[in-house]
C-alpha cells in the first residue's frame, strides 16, 4: 500500500510541475502575440507615414515650377529608393546604396 501512495505523489508531483511548465509556456505565448500585435500596429502606422511623405512630396514635385522640371525625374528616384529602403528596413533586409566608410564612400 505504501509503495502505491508513493507513486501515486510522484504522478502529482510531476503533474504539478507540468502544469507550471505550461502556464509559464502561455504566458510567454501572450508576450509573444503582445508583441507581434505592438510590430505590427507600428509597421502600419510607418507605412501610413510613409505613404503621407510620398502623397506630401508628389503634391510638392507637382506644384515645382518649370525651371526645375528637368529635376523632377531625379526626385521620383530619390523618393522610390526612400521608400524602396524604408520597406526593405521594416522588413529587416539589407538596404540599398549604403554608404562603406571603409571604402571612402
Amino acid at each position: 500500500m505504501e509503495e502505491g501512495v508513493e507513486k501515486v505523489q510522484g504522478v502529482e508531483t510531476v503533474s504539478q510541475a507540468a502544469a507550471r511548465g505550461l502556464e509559464e509556456i502561455v504566458t510567454a505565448v501572450a508576450g509573444v502575440e503582445d508583441a507581434a500585435r505592438h510590430v505590427a500596429t507600428a509597421a502600419a502606422n510607418n507605412r501610413r507615414a510613409a505613404e503621407e511623405i510620398q502623397s506630401v512630396s508628389s503634391s510638392v514635385s507637382a506644384q515645382a515650377s518649370k525651371h526645375a522640371a528637368a529635376a523632377e525625374p531625379l526626385w521620383q528616384r530619390q523618393a522610390a529608393l526612400l521608400f524602396e529602403n524604408l520597406d526593405r528596413w521594416f522588413a529587416g533586409r539589407p538596404l540599398l546604396n549604403q554608404v562603406d566608410k571603409e571604402r571612402g564612400y
